[in-house]
């Protein structure tokens, strides 16, 4: 799983520095991809029970335009795809149905949506000292 994930990343990272190009006109394209980490947490009133959350661990990528319309303001649309969800380990309810009559449920659960993302940014551009602020 480790080396997966270091694949991964390392993957990312590699075509972030060599995916970019610069046409005449100055819209730049290139691409994007992360880690996303998802928690939860949950509170509960009546019934009794205990929930045992982890981390969800899953990935976003996607490519994106930067179109220059004037030196300091640019529009940057994208489209992504990404996971995103809940993990829970443990799940320990107990219940009463009916008096004198009691349950439990143990269960596990990962879910994971998928979502196809299209944003756009509107940037600012201004120049400071140490290079560029967006």
């Amino acid at each position: 799983m480790k080396k997966t994930l270091l694949t991964t990343l390392l993957a990312c990272f590699t075509l972030l520095a060599f995916g970019q190009f610069t046409l005449p006109n100055k819209t730049t394209f290139g691409f994007k991809g992360g880690l996303n980490l998802a928690n939860m947490e949950l509170t509960q009133t009546g019934e009794s029970g205990s929930y045992t959350f982890s981390t969800l661990k899953a990935f976003s990528a996607g490519v994106f335009a930067d179109v220059v319309v004037t030196e300091n303001f640019s529009i940057q649309p994208g489209l992504y795809y990404t996971i995103k969800g809940l993990k829970l380990d443990e799940v320990m309810l107990d219940f009463e149905f009916e008096p004198g009559f009691t349950g439990s449920l143990q269960t596990k659960i990962d879910n994971k949506i998928t979502y196809v993302e299209l944003p756009v940014h509107f940037l600012y551009n201004g120049n400071i000292n140490a290079g560029k602020f967006f």
